[in-house]
């Protein structure tokens, strides 16, 4: 458990199905995030990737409230997913995850982090702004919904 009052630990690519439903509830069929549940296996099974999964004291029998995904090439780095079970959204899990991610990353020897977000998400752009993502360039009608990409980087060796 961290200060933060989570418990934040590894899942192995064969638990995503413990992780799919606090995908499957954050991200629409419809939307561009969305990774059916081969999708978000075969995701987090794919070289340099890990999966984290976040839980509460209280929650320890359910899963994971949520996740993030990233995956590692060399001295680089993405975040591919991050979410919250919409009980957890806006208690203060995301950062930790982010932060954890991001120690855990400087110790492989990774020195810069990127992400896409939709432009819109202005929570999420705050949460990454918070922990020290820069915004670095947009990527116009990247979505399936054509909305717009921003995309973020931290430098952090």
């Amino acid at each position: 458990m961290n200060r933060s009052g989570w418990k934040i630990y590894h899942l192995q690519p064969q638990d995503t199905e413990k992780a799919d439903p606090v995908q499957a509830v954050s991200f629409s069929k419809e939307a561009s995030d969305y990774l059916s549940p081969e999708g978000f296996k075969a995701l987090a099974g794919s070289p340099g990737a890990t999966l984290l999964g976040a839980q509460s004291a209280a929650s320890e029998d359910i899963g994971p409230e949520g996740y993030i995904l990233l995956r590692r090439t060399g001295t680089e780095a993405e975040l591919l997913s991050l979410a919250a079970a919409p009980q957890s959204s806006n208690q203060g899990l995301g950062k930790p995850l982010v932060q954890r991610m991001l120690a855990m990353l400087r110790e492989a020897g990774a020195r810069t982090i990127f992400l896409e977000v939709e432009c819109e998400s202005q929570p999420a752009i705050s949460l990454y702004e918070s922990v020290g993502f820069a915004r670095c360039g947009t990527r116009k009608g990247n979505y399936r919904s054509q909305n717009d990409a921003l995309v973020m980087k931290i430098d952090i060796c």
